[in-house]
């Protein structure tokens, strides 16, 4: 519901927006979120959640302007990936567009150098949660078998250097909790790297 808040904000001309998840959870804990964000009311009423998937999406043919896939198509299996595409497209009006972001996790570092100690937990995280990490790097080919025209791929560098950054808590420390939880490293070691994290950050070299 993040998204479709700031949409709702920053794009006040907007008539509706529509938000789609699979999860019953995720759609309730949006339609919670939007109650508790004090956005003024004229806004909060343009959104509404729908529970749906991504290939059979709860929306007519041809009504909407722009259709936006926000960090999605990674957690789907790549075969799968044309038909949410497809779906999509389906909602489009003539002449709408369709916004796909995803997060390029081929790209995910925090290397300093050869044989880092933080990257192999950082790449096993990756490749546990994600379906493809270089799924980004295939979407033109997926847009052109969905049938559309994709306009040339953009990839932005995001640098997370704070203690607070999502690349920080939600990444690197994420992946360690999770590396210990598997069993691919004990205490000692999730402790240790750990340590090297905070000492990077201490030194501006994280």
């Amino acid at each position: 519901g993040a998204l479709m808040r700031d949409v709702a904000e920053h794009f006040p001309s907007v008539g509706k927006i529509i938000g789609i998840d699979p999860s019953s959870f995720f759609v309730e804990e949006a339609q919670r979120l939007l109650r508790s964000s004090g956005m003024d009311p004229a806004l909060a009423k343009k959104l509404e959640f729908r529970l749906g998937a991504g290939d059979s999406l709860p929306v007519a043919n041809g009504i909407a302007d722009v259709a936006v896939i926000w960090t999605v198509l990674v957690h789907v299996p790549t075969p799968d990936v044309a038909s949410i595409l497809r779906a999509a497209s389906r909602t489009l009006k003539p002449g709408g567009r369709l916004l796909v972001a995803d997060n390029d996790l081929s790209g995910w570092s925090v290397a300093n150098g050869a044989h880092d100690p933080l990257q192999p937990p950082l790449e096993w995280f990756a490749s546990a949660f994600i379906q493809d990490v270089y799924l980004c790097h295939k979407l033109p080919k997926l847009l052109y078998e969905a049938g559309l025209a994709p306009s040339p791929l953009q990839l932005h560098t995001v640098v997370d250097s704070t203690a607070e950054s999502y690349g920080c808590q939600h990444v690197v420390l994420s992946a360690l909790t999770a590396f210990q939880q598997s069993g691919c490293a004990g205490p000692d070691l999730i402790a240790g790297l750990r340590a090297e994290v905070h000492l990077r950050l201490a030194t501006h070299s994280f």
